[in-house]
């Protein structure tokens, strides 16, 4: 404490603005602390104190105050009289209630309350109009009053692991949020407008009950982030096509049987989860999300793989683990990208092509056979290329030399070998003939050739 003590002395003699006193081991705050009127930043993050001194109310200039992982069971009401704080953090103490004179605190942009034991918000939370981040996470909360819906600023909210049931509708009226974080509760359903939410790029709904989400969440043009994940949800809207900004999608462990079409239109998709579903098969309009890296189905009822996947170049991962697939398609053979070694999963599914006992389902060996056949198809498939055209030929000697300078000019196609039939003279100059030629691949091209035959010029 003597040390304390000197420090606070120093500090006030230098007017210092700023002063750490985390991790001290503080059952109190020194009254002396009060007397220093110049700091702006006061931290007293992870100590044992339980209260605050009246004489706090003197630290006017205070902009900034961490009492995070404390002891305090109260909130303290003198707090509510430095009216210049922006950011107040008493995270994870054991806080019960707020006090209704928190409305004074107008000029707070940042306030973080999760980790407390909250059972309910006053309506004075309405006067906080400066807030632009609040978390009220893992508390007690059973229920938003409607009054958050003043809190126009508000670009972050978080009311994860709670006891709600239900969001008020009043929460379609915070157009500047950005982020929403409700997973861990018990909501069954969310207002319709939630949709109202233009500027919403994160919605964190993971661990809920849930069994549907609403048509206007299509409306939500700025998100870039869904997690709906350990919901009961039985389907999803057709809208879900609507969230044009879309990298994120995260629906695992639902009941989902079918995935819509318009899942198509999620053209900056970059990342997708459908595992733990009841999911039977795919629409192939999945072909047309370009930007996709990553998807799972893992743990589903697919019996087939659409070859719209092949399409997806940018895939890193694809797994279709614990499924009723019985072949997977040499086609994926394409995607360049895939990891490795995770990439590409089809393990505990009833595959019979490729044979299991050639190719273990998952993993490396999977990836290598596929790509193995997938160039055999292409090289099958190509169109044999011309030879290059033969250079103008003088008139040769026998048939011989004319043999052999085509002989040479063929040297280039993948012939096995080629035979040269029925020599005659063309109508017009030059010599006309019939070849056979045998390719590598064992197929046979026949022609019937004319070569024109020209006399050197000059003294060549």
């Amino acid at each position: 404490m003597k040390d304390l003590l000197e420090t606070i002395k120093k500090a006030k003699k230098e007017k210092w603005t700023v002063l750490d006193l985390s991790k001290q081991d503080l059952t109190e705050l020194p009254i002396e602390i009060c007397s220093l009127t110049h700091l702006k930043s006061l931290n007293l993050y992870k100590n044992h104190i339980n209260a605050f001194p009246p004489e706090i109310e003197k630290l006017a200039n205070l902009e900034n105050l961490n009492m995070g992982t404390n002891e305090t069971y109260v909130f303290p009401k003198y707090l509510a009289k430095l009216k210049s704080l922006h950011t107040l953090d008493l995270s994870n103490n054991k806080i019960p209630s707020l006090p209704t004179n928190i409305k004074h605190l107008k000029n707070l942009s940042q306030l973080d309350l999760r980790g407390n034991h909250l059972s309910e918000l006053p309506r004075e939370i309405r006067f906080l109009i400066g807030l632009i981040e609040l978390d009220l996470s893992r508390n007690r909360l059973e229920r938003i009053p409607k009054e958050i819906g003043r809190l126009s600023k508000l670009t972050i909210l978080s009311l994860a692991g709670n006891r709600l049931v239900e969001l008020p509708p009043a929460i379609g009226k915070l157009e500047s949020l950005e982020e929403l974080e409700v997973k861990l509760n018990r909501i069954t359903d969310l207002p319709p407008e939630i949709g109202l939410l233009k500027n919403l790029k994160r919605l964190e709904l993971t661990r809920n009950r849930l069994t549907y989400l609403p048509a206007e969440i299509g409306n939500l043009k700025q998100l870039e982030c869904l997690e709906a994940s350990k919901n009961e949800l039985v389907e999803l809207p057709c809208s879900i096509g609507g969230l044009i900004s879309l990298k994120s999608l995260e629906v695992e462990h639902n009941y989902l049987k079918t995935i819509p079409s318009d899942i198509g239109k999620l053209k900056k998709l970059e990342e997708a989860g459908f595992g733990e579903n009841q999911i039977t098969s795919l629409p192939t309009s999945f072909g047309s999300l370009k930007n996709l890296e990553s998807i799972s189905f893992s743990h589903n009822k697919i019996k087939r793989v659409p070859l719209c996947f092949a399409k997806l170049k940018k895939l890193k991962c694809l797994h279709f683990y614990d499924n009723e697939i019985a072949k997977v398609p040499v086609e994926l053979g394409a995607l360049e990208y895939l990891d490795p070694t995770y990439g590409l999963w089809f393990e505990n599914n009833p595959i019979v092509d490729p044979s299991p006992q050639k190719v273990s389902p998952g993993g490396i060996a999977l990836l290598q056979y596929l790509r193995k056949e997938y160039r055999k198809k292409v090289d099958h498939a190509k169109p044999l290329k011309r030879p290059e055209p033969i250079a103008r030929i003088e008139t040769p000697h026998d048939i011989y030399d004319l043999m052999r300078l085509l002989s040479e000019a063929l040297a280039n196609v993948p012939l096995k070998s080629v035979t040269f039939t029925e020599f005659s003279k063309a109508a017009v100059g030059g010599i006309r003939f019939k070849c056979e030629c045998v390719l590598q691949d064992k197929k046979v091209l026949k022609a019937d050739c004319s070569v024109s035959c020209y006399e050197p010029r000059g003294d060549s």
